[in-house]
């Protein structure tokens, strides 16, 4: 890591060597949030532009050392992809020139883990009516068993007449959406979405839904409880 430091060093060294290092160089930190890092720096003295370098992990010389001009601002931020990986650093500039680099940081945006919560199994799945825009419930509420799977993140209900599929978001909620064909006839459209408790063996939820059946069609919304 030292010597790649030393050789990165060199290289920007060689890059700005014709220019007059005015301003001193600024400290620079980053902070990394989901798949975006924030590059922060001091405001120096009688500066008035920075430039930002950065260039890839592993280095391969200067010629994958790329810049952004970033003005008079002190920090600046961008989404990345997971297992991006770069070094960086900072100038400061003014009418004269541009200040030696800043220190020289890496940084490396971790892909996520799986969720660590497993809901594959048979559970008891049970829907209460909390309103509708029509008067009453065309549709049958869904009271009974239901099969869920998960595959990483992915997880599905099968229910007699259909599936809804969606994802679980930072082990803490699971989103998910599909359509449900109705014995009486008809479809819902439904739109569910549950909260996770960790140590809690049930899920509870809300959902809305649109059950539509030829030109008839009516909305509402229920709360969910599944239940093993």
């Amino acid at each position: 890591m030292k010597l790649v430091s030393r050789l990165i060093t060199w290289s920007l060294f060689c890059i700005s060597m014709h220019t007059i290092a005015a301003p001193v160089a600024p400290v620079l930190t980053y902070s990394i949030d989901g798949t975006t890092i924030t590059v922060s720096w001091n405001e120096v003295p009688g500066a008035n532009q920075y430039k930002l370098s950065y260039a890839p992990v592993p280095y391969i010389g200067p010629q994958s050392i790329g810049t952004v001009d970033v003005g008079t601002q002190t920090s600046f931020s961008t989404d990345l992809w997971e297992g991006a990986a770069f070094y960086i650093a900072v100038q400061a500039g003014d009418d004269q020139g541009f200040s030696r680099y800043s220190n020289i940081e890496s940084f490396t945006i971790i892909p996520s883990s799986p969720s660590s919560i497993n809901l594959s199994g048979n559970w008891m799945f049970t829907e209460t009516s909390s309103g509708t825009d029509c008067g009453s419930v065309p549709r049958k509420l869904i009271n009974g068993i239901v099969e869920i799977s998960q595959l990483n993140d992915t997880v599905t209900i099968k229910f007699p007449g259909g599936s809804v599929i969606g994802d679980i978001l930072d082990n803490e909620e699971l989103g998910m959406f599909g359509n449900i064909s109705e014995d009486g006839g008809g479809t819902t459209q439904i739109v569910m979405d549950f909260f996770i408790t960790p140590g809690n063996p049930n899920l509870s939820g809300f959902a809305g839904w649109t059950w539509v059946n030829g030109s008839t069609e009516c909305s509402g919304s229920s709360n969910i409880l599944l239940s093993k």
